[in-house]
């Protein structure tokens, strides 16, 4: 039998293409990220004071896109937890 009869024969027997079993779990926890001028204002400081951070590995950048950067929210309340001590 052909591919595509295949196909058709799955699809018109209600057949799930795809069964739970193949796809990829998914996290528990998904940690969302915010862009470098709203985590700076989030903490209190600027972006700059983020970038030396980052220089001194204090924190955590992540690149987003070639001109974009952000910090995971987790990362950020780690600094501000580890700068408040």
């Amino acid at each position: 039998m052909c591919a595509i009869k295949q196909l058709t024969a799955m699809v018109s027997n209600d057949m799930p293409l795809i069964s739970e079993t193949q796809l990829p779990p998914s996290p528990a926890f998904v940690d969302k990220v915010v862009s470098l001028p709203e985590a700076a204002h989030l903490a209190g400081v600027s972006p700059d004071t983020l970038r030396r951070c980052h220089k001194r590995q204090e924190l955590k950048i992540i690149k987003l896109s070639p001109r974009r950067v952000g910090v995971r929210l987790s990362d950020l309340k780690a600094f501000i937890d580890g700068r408040a001590a």
